[in-house]
């Protein structure tokens, strides 16, 4: 094959894998980027100035070198909940079990909790997709608690700034934590597992912009290796309930208060957050607050709605507090006779 076919021919992967890139299918953009590059490796044109060229303008662009780290975090985020190697069981109970291990070099704990839910998957991403909900079911532990949390920036379907204030107990000052949310289907990208996994981090950098500093009242706290699998057991091997889990590593900037006791808190902390969790996903079917979210939130709500379509999810995951939307309000007679009037 000629040079200008060949490139003709990764110029149209590339084209491909950004498309898939647009439509958020992120795991499946870098297998078609991957495929390029082991394509190009192993080719006859390898030696070929020219196609080498072209091919690195490819691989070492921004839109590429984005993808890469992206699809290694999700890589490393689900390897380490993949089995119980190196983490130690705080508690197992009532089908919620919560996890931790050290991370090197670091004095804060690397937490991990995770249960079954038998609930829509729409359902529960619903009920993390609504920030400004979370003071309604967010458990508040030793005066510890949420006071507010909104969204900052909302620029696709699956990616979120989510600004989050925290109370903890005089004379400490208020926290807050921001953190860059970004949704990633692995839903068909070829894993042993078909899963949902949210990236959370608190970067100090949001799509290029830097995130705002916290007022001088504030101390901010950081999160690291953070993030949401959900795994419909329908598509991994049978049964209706999604298996959610969570992990995370929260330093709240408490110098005062030793480490073990913070880590105590936050193992203690996690088994009631998903204990709450459960418990108002299973509520949310017929919550008109929520059905009325939907409507509202369309972007996000109908982007994953078609998604689940296309895997072709059983009425169980189709099912959703959608389906609670309240009709159009008969109208009044005052207003019906003044529509005839």
């Amino acid at each position: 094959m000629e040079c200008a076919d060949l490139q003709q021919q990764w110029a149209a992967s590339q084209a491909d894998a950004l498309q898939l890139l647009k439509d958020d299918k992120v795991m499946l953009a870098e297998a078609r980027f991957g495929a390029l590059e082991s394509h190009w490796r192993a080719g006859a044109h390898a030696g070929c100035d020219s196609c080498r060229d072209f091919v690195e303008g490819i691989l070492n662009s921004v839109a590429r070198t984005d993808l890469r780290a992206r699809a290694h975090r999700v890589a490393a985020v689900r390897a380490s909940v993949a089995s119980d190697d190196g983490w130690i069981l705080q508690r197992d109970a009532d089908g919620i079990r919560t996890l931790y291990r050290l991370e090197p070099g670091n004095s804060h704990i690397i937490l991990r909790a995770e249960c079954d839910i038998d609930s829509p998957v729409l359902d529960i991403l619903a009920l993390f997709y609504e920030v400004d909900l979370y003071t309604r079911w967010m458990p508040t532990y030793k005066l510890i608690g949420l006071k507010a949390a909104t969204i900052l920036e909302n620029p696709s379907p699956t990616k979120l700034l989510v600004h989050i204030v925290a109370n903890v107990p005089w004379p400490m000052q208020t926290r807050d934590l921001c953190i860059a949310i970004d949704g990633v289907d692995c839903m068909d990208d070829g894993n042993a597992h078909r899963q949902i996994v949210v990236l959370l981090d608190s970067s100090e950098m949001f799509e290029g912009k830097a995130i705002p500093a916290p007022a001088a009242s504030i101390t901010r706290m950081e999160m690291r290796h953070g993030a949401l699998i959900l795994t419909p057991h329908v598509v991994n091997g049978g049964g209706t309930a999604t298996r959610l889990q969570l992990t995370c590593a929260i330093d709240p900037k408490l110098p005062m208060i030793p480490d073990c006791l913070i880590n105590f808190g936050v193992r203690h902390l996690a088994y009631m957050a998903l204990d709450k969790m459960r418990k108002e996903i299973a509520a949310l079917h017929g919550s008109e607050l929520y059905a009325g979210r939907i409507v509202e939130h369309d972007a996000f709500y109908g982007f994953i709605r078609r998604r689940l379509e296309e895997l072709q999810l059983p009425e169980h995951h189709a099912a959703s507090i959608a389906a609670v939307v309240p009709p159009p309000a008969a109208p009044t007679s005052s207003s019906a006779s003044a529509s005839t009037s």
